[in-house]
Order: C-alpha cells, then sequence, then structure tokens
C-alpha cells in the first residue's frame, strides 16, 4: 500500500463513525486519526489531499467548491499518482 491509501482507508474509517456528527467533530477526529508519525514530508501531503476531499463531502462545510471542481482535483489526484 502507498500513503495515499493509507491515508483515504484511515479517513474511510472515520468518515464512517463521524458521518452524523457536526463537521466541528469530523474535523477534530480526522486530525486525531493521523496514522504517520510527524506532520512532513509527502505523507503529510497526501493526508491532507484526502483530508481536504473528506471535509468537503461533510455536509456542513463552510466553503465547499461545487460539484464539478471537486471531481476534477480528484481526477488531478489520480493523474499525480501514476
Amino acid at each position: 500500500m502507498n500513503w495515499r491509501s493509507i491515508a483515504f482507508a484511515v479517513i474511510a474509517e472515520v468518515e464512517e463513525r463521524y458521518k452524523r456528527e457536526s463537521y466541528g467533530a469530523f474535523k477534530r477526529a480526522l486530525y486525531d486519526a493521523y496514522p504517520f508519525g510527524s506532520r512532513a514530508n509527502y505523507p503529510y501531503r497526501a493526508w491532507c489531499e484526502e483530508q481536504r476531499a473528506a471535509l468537503w463531502r461533510h455536509p456542513e462545510c463552510p466553503n465547499r467548491p461545487p460539484m464539478g471542481e471537486l471531481f476534477k482535483q480528484q481526477a488531478n489526484r489520480k493523474e499525480n499518482d501514476q
């Protein structure tokens, strides 16, 4: 597994547990779930990108981008990983 897939798996578990919680509780749970030790270099970057996408999916997100923009960013992430 690579850093991004590990981050995605951890974030998916947090999303499932906090899907009915407030945006703030969800954001804090994501912060606490960081699995890679120090917050530096590529593992942290991959985590931040996956975390941002998860936060945007939350219904209470205060600055959610338009849906088309979110799909463009996900497509760009996939291209950069290859």
